[in-house]
């Protein structure tokens, strides 16, 4: 029995269908970790891809119903992430308590740990933020912007 309610389930497919590239109501399964991000969920990549894996969807294009087993899957997986967990997480790396923290070391945790991105990803998300006067960003409006003003 399906968990997303009637709205949940608008948001979602309003969501997939944009990637849905060839509009056939179908997506690559290496596109799933994407649209369940799009969805406001925050799986680790590892865990999508063992869940793409075990269910025998590599290579193939999955249907709105499959995706939507998979995101209640992921939605139901302990130790989803909160905004007031991020905030809480940054918090160890502002040591003045001014909500301020180092972008450097920022950009230094994005390409070193977790889901590893490039120095030119980590740019993206740390640019637009970065006080470059004081070499510093403000992570909560980071994490809201990061998030959007949709689920937490």
């Amino acid at each position: 029995m399906s968990s997303i309610t009637e709205d949940e389930m608008d948001d979602i497919k309003e969501r997939y269908e944009l990637f849905d590239k060839k509009g056939d109501g179908k997506v690559d399964a290496a596109q799933i970790l994407d649209v369940l991000r799009a969805c406001g969920l925050n799986p680790m990549a590892t865990e999508v891809e063992k869940v793409v894996k075990e269910s025998n969807l590599e290579g193939t294009r999955v249907e709105l119903a499959v995706f939507c087993g998979i995101y209640e899957q992921v939605a139901r997986q302990p130790g989803q992430v909160t905004f007031e967990d991020c905030v809480e997480a940054f918090k160890t790396f502002d040591r003045d308590n001014t909500g301020q923290m180092s972008s450097a070391e920022l950009r230094q945790l994005l390409v070193n740990i977790g889901d590893t991105l490039t120095d030119a990803q980590a740019d993206v998300i740390v640019g637009p933020h970065e006080d470059s006067e004081k070499g510093t960003i403000g992570y909560v409006q980071l994490i809201k912007s990061l998030m959007g003003s949709g689920k937490k």
